[in-house]
């Protein structure tokens, strides 16, 4: 029987034997990325130290969709050792048991062998330990101190694989667009004019604020607030979605948002202004990509380790509680909240249902199929 020609599951490239700590690996040299068939990791423990890793180590590439095994065609499943910046990421075969890591991640074995031996010796079909929902956090890291200082949590166990241009371009631009606020000579005059007023785009005039509203924020501390959620939640939304539907997606939310407040508050004279609705529809998408995800706040003075289903879950309900009271005037609008939150859930759950039909029953897809 003809042997399998073994691809990478990130660029479908043949993978090369190359020598590593005593034995033979498969490895891809354009991601640099490497394939483990099972009981290669024990090897890899016991002549790790002092392995020449410079040929795995720089720029690459990563898998945009579900990945399959380079050995047999099954779906690799992703399995995280421990918690915070020195985690285990590693994506394994749930047939056959091999191991693929990304650029970089053979450096980390070598530095938690032992760890990833554990996640080796699993079951075929085991899944990952589960973590605590709520636990203390140990030490004060440098997020740990942002998060104190700011009051919002600081994501630490979330890591991406592509670079969020959209995330760090829609920062820049909602920057850009303050800093213009502050140079007009008279800011509130600005918010005025770019800003949202119900009453005004219902009878016809600047139809536009609908969409400029959202890049627009009454100081300095209402940017700050909304850029460092962006930041800490926006990436991995973006990886998951990629950078086009992303930059589409997050319009629609603060479009949504504005929509709900034109319709409940029609006669408000006030403007409007913030990118908080936008933001919230990422909060939704990413309660449903990430709900187990780790954040890092800080109560009374103690660090805490919460999961993201809990921290937003919690965040929501507050929102839901201030939108309950809230009336035509000017202050925090809690509806845009809620209607954004609202619309980036609905969206999540699409995409996740998208992605399944897509992908197909398992056992029907032909092995080497990939979605991109």
């Amino acid at each position: 029987m003809q042997e399998r020609v073994r691809r990478c599951p990130n660029d479908g490239e043949s993978l090369e034997k190359v020598p590593a700590a005593g034995i033979e690996i498969d490895a891809c040299r354009t991601c640099k990325g490497v394939w483990l068939d099972r009981g290669e990791i024990e090897s890899l423990a016991k002549g790790f130290h002092g392995a020449d890793l410079r040929a795995f180590r720089g720029a690459g590439s990563f898998a945009t969709g579900p990945r399959e095994c380079p050995a047999c065609g099954r779906k690799l499943l992703p399995l995280r050792y421990g918690a915070g910046p020195r985690s285990v990421i590693i994506d394994r075969c749930i047939d056959c048991g091999g191991l693929w890591l990304d650029r970089g991640e053979l450096g980390a074995v070598s530095r938690q062998a032992q760890k990833v031996e554990e996640i080796a010796r699993r079951p075929i079909h085991a899944r990952p330990p589960a973590t605590p929902a709520i636990e203390r956090e140990e030490e004060w890291s440098a997020p740990v101190i942002v998060s104190a200082l700011t009051g919002i949590p600081v994501e630490v166990d979330n890591p991406i694989r592509h670079t969020p241009i959209v995330t760090w371009s829609l920062i820049a631009i909602n920057v850009a667009v303050f800093i213009l606020q502050l140079a007009s000579g008279n800011p509130q005059r600005f918010i005025e004019t770019w800003g949202m007023s119900p009453r005004r785009v219902l009878e016809g005039e600047g139809l536009i604020t609908v969409f400029t509203s959202m890049f627009i924020h009454a100081n300095f501390l209402h940017i700050l607030g909304n850029m460092i959620f962006l930041y800490i939640f926006g990436d991995n939304v973006e990886d998951r979605l990629r950078s086009f539907a992303f930059a589409f997606l997050y319009i629609i939310f603060g479009l949504a948002a504005n929509a709900v407040d034109l319709l409940l508050f029609p006669t408000r004279s006030e403007v409007g202004v913030g990118a908080s609705g936008a933001i919230s529809g990422v909060l939704g998408c990413y309660l449903v990509f990430f709900p187990r995800s780790q954040l890092v706040t800080v109560i009374c003075l103690v660090p805490i380790r919460v999961a993201a289903w809990v921290y937003l879950g919690i965040w929501i309900l507050f929102q839901v509680i201030g939108a309950s009271g809230q009336g035509p005037g000017g202050g925090i609008n809690y509806i845009a909240h809620v209607a954004g939150f609202a619309t980036g859930l609905a969206t999540g759950f699409a995409v996740g249902l998208i992605l399944r039909a897509l992908e197909g029953p398992e056992e029907t897809r032909p092995a080497g199929a990939r979605i991109r």
